[in-house]
Parts: C-alpha cells; structure tokens; sequence
C-alpha cells in the first residue's frame, strides 16, 4: 500500500524524497538512535498494521531502505527523513499531524521520565527541571544549540540551528515533552506558545532556522 499524502501542512513541509537536501540516511543532521527506536515503537502500537504498514506504505526505496535500519539506541542517524516517516505514520493512523507529533511527544516524556527519574520529579520544580533542558538537547542532537531562561512564572527556550524543514515537527514535539515534563515537576496549567522560525544561514548548503518559545505556568 503506498500512501498518497494530504496536501503540505505545517508539521510536515514536504512530501516526497526529492524534497530532501540529502538522500536518507547521509545527511550530516544526526539524532541519536533511540529516537528512531521510539518512533518505530509508537508506529507498531499505534498505526494500523504496525511497522510494517509504515514500511510498506514509504513510496521511496532509500527511505524504506533507511526505515528498516536496527537503530542502536547510542547511535546517531539521519535526522531529516523523519518528516517523511511521521507524514506516513499519520496519515495512516487518519490523524493531522500535529495531533500525532502532541501526543507523541507526551509519550515520550512519560516513557523517558518514568521510574526513579519521574520519582525525583517529585522532590524538584518546574524552574530546575527546564534550567535541565539544554542538556537534553545535546544529548539528543548532534547540530544545533538550546537555551533555556528562566522568567517570572516560566521560561524561555531558543532553539538556533535547526534545518528549516523539521523545525515545526520539532518544536511540535518538544513542546509536548517540555509541557508534559513541568507537569511531572508539578506545574499547573502549562502552555508554551512558539515565534515564527528566522532563518539564520546554512550549513552543508541546509537553511537553519531559530526560534523561540515562551513557557508559563501556575503552581
């Protein structure tokens, strides 16, 4: 079965292979494998027919090629055609894109933060678990950089760095684990509203993109 997509949308810029600056799986923008493990475990529970719908479902061989890699979970793979991927996903699931990316993101925060970490939570704040954020990032990306401030009742995150076409998936994302993570440490009420992307050069011919984030809460 191959998928013929929705027309654009926000979270998901391109439709096809071509649009990538990078065949799958060569670009320079990495994130670690685990991502890539994570994804592919929502994609099984999730979407109608697993992994294997999925699959079947990518219309390019490099990017199906690219799919069924054994991601190791402390490797680094190809950032970029995961905008393809999750376009797939939802549209299989019958889903806009931002819905899925949402409640992925929740997910993620749950299953990351779970255990003796989401213990921990309990005993910090909203305030040290974000001032925590950038290292995150870096644990995650291999470009880029994230800062986090902290203001009165919030903070504010930018993000410098990120190749213009998955900067919307991303921040789709964070923002739900951002969200979703304050609430663990137990803020009240979060939401986070984002600035339109400003470009900010190239690197290896990618348009990058900063953006920022305004996070609030109650407590």
């Amino acid at each position: 079965m191959r998928v013929t997509r929705a027309a654009r949308s926000r979270v998901f810029p391109i439709q096809h292979v071509s649009e990538l600056p990078y065949p799958p799986g060569t670009s320079p923008f990495r994130i670690k494998g685990n991502v890539y493990r994570y994804v592919k475990e929502i994609h099984q529970e999730w979407v109608p027919g697993g992994v294997a719908s999925v699959e079947a479902a990518l219309d390019d061989a490099q990017l199906r090629d690219f799919y069924r890699t054994s991601f190791l979970a402390g490797g680094w793979y190809d950032y970029l055609p995961l905008v393809l991927i999750e376009s797939v996903a939802a549209e299989l699931m019958g889903t806009d894109g931002e819905s899925y990316l949402t409640a992925a993101g929740r997910r993620l925060a749950d299953r990351d933060l779970g255990g003796l970490y989401r213990l921990l939570l309990r005993f910090t704040s909203p305030e040290n678990a974000m001032e925590r954020m950038a290292g995150v990032y870096r644990q995650y990306y291999n470009f880029g950089r994230s800062e986090v401030t902290l203001i009165e009742g919030g903070a504010e995150a930018r993000i410098h760095g990120m190749p213009a076409i998955v900067v919307q998936l991303y921040r789709t994302v964070a923002t739900a684990f951002v969200i979703r993570l304050v609430e663990l440490a137990g803020a009240k009420k979060p939401r986070g509203e984002w600035t339109d992307p400003v470009p900010c050069g190239t690197q290896d011919g990618v348009p990058l993109v900063s953006a920022s984030s305004v996070l609030r809460w109650k407590r």
